[in-house]
Formats: structure tokens, C-alpha cells, sequence
């Protein structure tokens, strides 16, 4: 799979890790919020409200890495159809902690924006056509990555454009036409359908009326980066408009038709073609399994604990992540993200314990993980869970892989160490 490598990896100390209790990170005097409105903990969703030239308001839900420095980067993740930035910001959190970004999720409700000024960026408009590019929507991503850099205190100049369903339409779109000088990269996942590299359709199922942009349209085929991915299950039949049979008959067809569409053009045109297309093993209509895909294109920036440590310490200190559930285990704390709850264990007790699990298939990593660790304590933070409330007590054990580089629970699930 290809990765956007980014220089300077940022090392986190565990001392860093070990604030990383029921206040996290204290960015201001106010355990909730400071005068600049960062959040006060770590993976939390928070917003703020940005207001456009035209005077329509945009929710910006947004997701701070564990701490801010001059590689942070900034992620949009643009939501689907269902217009929730709440939502897709809840199950991008990882994506922030994992690859020191900033997320950033607008709110485009259908109340102030309709599909076409959402999902092809007010490009096209009913009685008007083609739209001039100071009427497309991608100004106004250019205007909310200006404000977040003001308001975060960001080093970075240029952001990455991720969107998933209707969002996928979004990115990559705005990868093909955006004037942005901002815009670095874009994921786009999982749309209904693209706009194609065809001359012989109209935009924006294809590229007949956007001529005037072929030059454009050529450098981003060679000098941007677009990743177009899809999950390999999603494949169900669906024709909903009537037009995307020529596209192909599901969201994966029509996404790798798309690929050689954009890649054909660019051979026809004598330019170099630097995208990449990618698929999900396993993977239907689901965003939040897609957003690991997310984090992997870009790349997390936190290094593998190395193989030093001994005893209990080697559960310190760094994050471990599957799918969307992350832990973080200190020396006296267990914090857990599980889209959307958060909790925190204060431990009472660690206790050595030995696999001994070997006969059964769930536990077929004897080898890999001969020993780990029984953890007790008690919540003191149960944020938006079902399963658990403070003052009730965890008891988990932790199976460490010899090579230090992962942990098993004991339901067999295997969690990454970054």
C-alpha cells in the first residue's frame, strides 16, 4: 500500500504519555476549555463555528493530536450524504492521535447547502452551467484550513482532503479542479459515482464542458496525488440515478473504472500519472472501517517502541490501535477510545500472567505472545458507554508479542503498537 511519507518523525517520550490522565493534555488554566478553545483532552470531538463570505454558518468539528508542534498536520475528513461532521470527526479521532494531525470536520447541512454545492462543490448550477472557480465551494476549504491555522497555531501550510460516500465525491473532485495553493493530497473513498475522465460526458459524470480546465485537469494527474480507494465488499448492484451503469455496476467497479480512466487520459496525453488505487479487504459501506485506511496512507508518524524495555514497562508509554479502538497504558492509567466512548481506568494492580491458551484456535499466538500482564482498577472516566460507568471495575489481561511490537486481548484481538 502506498504511504505519504512525511520527514521527522516526532518521537513521543513516554513522560508525555504519563499526564495523559483524567485531564490529558492541559492546554490553559480551565480544565475544560482555554481562551484559544482547545480541547482539554485528548481525542476529544469539539467545534467551533465558522461563518462564510456569504454569511451561511458551518459547524467545524475538529479532533487535536496529543500535542501540537511544527509537524502537525491539518485532515479534513468531509462527511457523506448523511451530513454529520459530529459523526465522522467521532470515528476519525484515531486518525488524529495516530498521525499528528488536526481533523477537521465541516458541518455542510442540507439547510444552508444543497447536494450540488456539497458533493461537486457548486462547480455546475441548474440554469447556469459551468460555475466561475470563485463561486466553487473549495474557497470556503480554503477559508476554514485558514482559520484553523489561526486558531490552532499551526506551522503547516498545506492540508490533506479526505471524504468518504458523498465526501469522496467532494475530494475528488476538488483534487481534479480546486485552485487551492493549500491543498497537498486527497483520499477520496467510496462515492456513488465519479467524475470521469471523458470527453464525450457532460460534468460532472465526465469532462465534455470542462475543456477550458484540461491543463488542470493534466498537472493534477501528474503532480497531485489523488489515492481512490474502496472497500472490496463494496459490491452490491445499485443503478440509483440510471446513469451509473456506464460507470460499472457497484461503488468498486465504478471506482477502479474510474482509476483507468484517469490513468488512460493520462497516457493519451503524454503526462506522467501519479495516482494510486487502493482497496479495503473486508470492508463494505462503512466509514468507520475505512478511516484505518485513512491513517495508513498518511502515514502514522509515531515510532514502534523498540525492544528494550523489560517486564511491565513494555505496556507503556505508546498507543495501540485496531480499527477504531485505541489503548494507552501508563504506570497508573488505562485510557480507552472506542468510537464514540472514551474511558479511563485508574489501575489498582498489575499481576504477570503466562498464555496458556494454545489449545484453543482463538489463542493460536502462543509463540508470539507467550506472557503479559492482568491489569486491574477502576473507572474514573466513562464517557458515552454503555458497557462501563465510573467506579466500576476492569479486569483485563494483556498479552505482549515477543517482538514488542503489539498486544493481544484475551477475545484474541490484536492491537498495533505505534
Amino acid at each position: 500500500m502506498g504511504r505519504k511519507k512525511i520527514s521527522g518523525i516526532m518521537i513521543f517520550v513516554i513522560g508525555m504519555v504519563l499526564v495523559f490522565t483524567l485531564k490529558a493534555c492541559d492546554f490553559g488554566s480551565d480544565p475544560d476549555q482555554d481562551q484559544d478553545g482547545f480541547t482539554s483532552f485528548i481525542g476529544e470531538v469539539e467545534s467551533f463555528e465558522f461563518i462564510t463570505h456569504d454569511n451561511r454558518p458551518i459547524t467545524i468539528y475538529y479532533v487535536l493530536p496529543p500535542q501540537i508542534n511544527s509537524e502537525t498536520r491539518v485532515v479534513f475528513v468531509m462527511h457523506g450524504s448523511g451530513r454529520s461532521g459530529n459523526g465522522i470527526a467521532h470515528n476519525a479521532r484515531t486518525l488524529a492521535i495516530l498521525t499528528n494531525a488536526v481533523v477537521i470536520s465541516p458541518e455542510f447541512t442540507r439547510e444552508y447547502f444543497t447536494p450540488n454545492e456539497y458533493e461537486v462543490l457548486n462547480i455546475w448550477r441548474s440554469g447556469v452551467g459551468i460555475t466561475p472557480p470563485s463561486e466553487w465551494t473549495t474557497n470556503i476549504i480554503d477559508d476554514i484550513f485558514l482559520k484553523s491555522v489561526e486558531r490552532f497555531k499551526l506551522n503547516n501550510t498545506t492540508f490533506i482532503l479526505t471524504g468518504f460516500s458523498a465526501g469522496g465525491m467532494l475530494a475528488h473532485i476538488a483534487l481534479m479542479y480546486s485552485k487551492s495553493p493549500y491543498m497537498d493530497y486527497a483520499i477520496a473513498s467510496s462515492p456513488g459515482w465519479w467524475s470521469f475522465f471523458d470527453e464525450s460526458r457532460y460534468f460532472p459524470r465526465g469532462i465534455r464542458d470542462m475543456m477550458s480546465y484540461k491543463s488542470d485537469l493534466l498537472d493534477r494527474l501528474s503532480n497531485r496525488k489523488l489515492y481512490v480507494l474502496c472497500g472490496e465488499n463494496d459490491n452490491a448492484l445499485t443503478d440509483e440515478d440510471g446513469t451509473r451503469n456506464w460507470q460499472g455496476r457497484s461503488r468498486l467497479e465504478r471506482a477502479v473504472n474510474y482509476y483507468e480512466s484517469a490513468k488512460n487520459y493520462a497516457q493519451q496525453n503524454n503526462v506522467n500519472f501519479n495516482w494510486e488505487l487502493l482497496t479495503m479487504p473486508d470492508v463494505a459501506h462503512n466509514s468507520n472501517r475505512a478511516i484505518p485506511y485513512f491513517t495508513n496512507i498518511i502515514g502514522p508518524v509515531l515510532e514502534p517502541v523498540g525492544t528494550t524495555l523489560s517486564g511491565q514497562e513494555r505496556l507503556y508509554g505508546k498507543w495501540y490501535a485496531v480499527n477504531n479502538t485505541l489503548y494507552v497504558i501508563s504506570n497508573n492509567t488505562v485510557t480507552i477510545f472506542d468510537n464514540p466512548s472514551r474511558s479511563v481506568i485508574s489501575i489498582t494492580d498489575i499481576e504477570p500472567v503466562t498464555n496458556d491458551n494454545s489449545a484453543n484456535a482463538s489463542y493460536s499466538h502462543r509463540t508470539e505472545y507467550p506472557d503479559g500482564y492482568r491489569i486491574r482498577g477502576v473507572y474514573i472516566d466513562a464517557y458515552r458507554t454503555s458497557s462501563s460507568s465510573v467506579g466500576d471495575n476492569f479486569n483485563r489481561i494483556f498479552y505482549i508479542s515477543s517482538d514488542n511490537t503489539s498486544i493481544m486481548r484475551t477475545t484474541g484481538n490484536t492491537w498495533n503498537r505505534y
